[in-house]
């Protein structure tokens, strides 16, 4: 089965002096010096979450409690490389304590800006998060830093997340799978002529698109757990269909969440229904199963996202969560 989930301060102070004496106005000396800029390198260098979190303004909150203990995250999945203009998929445990947790708060360890995102009621426990990887990230790794809210104002202890990345070259047109298990997951794409690039077919050299790397091929494991399919200057106007299939189950007994990404001109498509990334989760031994992820347009300089999702007895759409495979 697949399971679909969607989820994914300024301050400003003002110096005001001012000397009394007996019988002598008041005088009030205003220091009308603006505050001073973010810095240069803000969150957005590493992530580019913009369009699905609130992104704030400031550094990272601190830890806080009010009147009770704060949820707290236990612990994480996912992959442990990224690639610049790609995604990363994590799904977040957590404790939720006295309070039920209600925001989840993330961002770059000692990186100004981070994002915040509501959490749903229907997950007490559980949260999945899809952390965009900016393509302007130059660095080899960098770390995560999350804490979480609730209601009351507690603010939880930060959990931190070491990200690697791999090197890339980033393309015009850019699509990209990455998965947390060390399963063969297949990146397919079509494109407005038909052709399909895929392992079997890498590279079309009538349009200059490619597969970077089959990652785990056969299960003989490569430890990146990334695909990616590039069109490195030109990309063909048109129509086109991403999927994902399950090739073949190499860990016994475990799910694989994944999630795909598209990006045009450093973009991230924006989709007219569904969303981008898309984010899944094949249940057990999905062996032969795949899904349809998203389907776009690229017309001159504009794009058009939608995503279709077919009916079979692979595949369930719900409003939050959507399954293939196995029972």
């Amino acid at each position: 089965m697949i399971k679909r989930i969607k989820y994914v301060i300024i301050v400003f102070i003002l110096l005001v002096g001012f000397s009394c004496k007996k019988d002598t106005p008041v005088t009030v000396e205003q220091n009308n010096t603006p505050p001073p800029p973010p810095p240069s390198v803000t969150v957005s260098n590493y992530l580019d979450n913009y369009s699905h979190d609130t992104f704030m303004n400031d550094y990272m909150p601190q830890p806080k409690t009010v009147n009770s203990d704060c949820p707290t995250i236990i612990s994480e999945s996912g992959n442990a490389y990224a690639i610049p203009g790609g995604t990363n998929q994590i799904m977040i445990y957590y404790n939720n304590s006295a309070h039920e947790a209600a925001e989840l708060y993330y961002g770059v360890k000692g990186v100004y800006g981070y994002f915040k995102a509501d959490l749903p009621a229907s997950d007490p426990d559980t949260v999945y998060l899809v952390l965009i990887i900016s393509q302007a990230v130059t660095q080899t790794n960098f770390t995560v830093e999350m804490n979480m809210a609730d209601a009351q104002g507690n603010i939880s202890e930060p959990y931190y997340i070491p990200v690697d990345l791999m090197a890339a070259d980033p393309g015009k047109l850019q699509v990209t799978l990455s998965f947390d298990q060390p399963n063969d997951l297949d990146l397919h794409l079509f494109e407005p002529t038909g052709t399909q690039i895929f392992y079997r077919h890498p590279v079309d050299t009538l349009t200059g698109g490619y597969l970077v790397a089959d990652a785990n091929a056969n299960c003989i494991h490569d430890t990146a757990n990334v695909e990616e399919i590039l069109f490195p200057d030109s990309v063909p106007l048109g129509t086109y269909d991403v999927r994902v299939a399950y090739y073949m189950q190499c860990i016994p007994s475990v799910n694989t969440i994944f999630s795909v990404s598209a990006l045009y001109n450093g973009e991230t498509i924006s989709p007219s229904a569904g969303q981008n990334p898309y984010l899944a989760e094949f249940i057990g031994n999905a062996s032969g199963a795949s899904v349809d992820c998203m389907q776009f347009n690229i017309c001159g300089h504009s794009k058009l996202a939608h995503f279709r999702f077919p009916v079979n007895k692979h595949f369930r759409h719900r409003p939050t969560k959507v399954k293939i495979g196995d029972k």
